[in-house]
């Protein structure tokens, strides 16, 4: 990583970190409960959300398949959860049927 890349950096650490609360939260997810489902601890998570370190490229596509949002999205974007939620309730409804 160069010094010109720095900003761009920190930026995408900010974006995952709030992605990640905002997604988790928005599931209604506990810490301990996203932990569960990535085979993790609750304090990888806490860590995670507060920037202390990142989860490792396996981890970081096991979250997007938690949350089905691209790496990308997840990286690089303010999130929409409105959007996810309306994504979420027609997956949760073609399971059903």
């Amino acid at each position: 990583m160069t010094i010109e890349n720095l900003p761009n950096t920190i930026k995408m650490l900010q974006n995952f970190r709030f992605n990640l609360v905002k997604l988790r939260m928005a599931k209604n997810y506990t810490q301990v409960q996203l932990a569960e489902k990535l085979d993790k601890n609750r304090q990888a998570i806490y860590d995670w959300e507060t920037g202390k370190c990142l989860p490792n490229g396996e981890n970081l596509l096991k979250i997007c398949l938690v949350f089905m949002v691209s790496l990308e999205d997840l990286l690089a974007t303010e999130i929409d959860t409105k959007k996810l939620e309306a994504l979420w309730s027609a997956d949760l409804k073609e399971l059903a049927a």
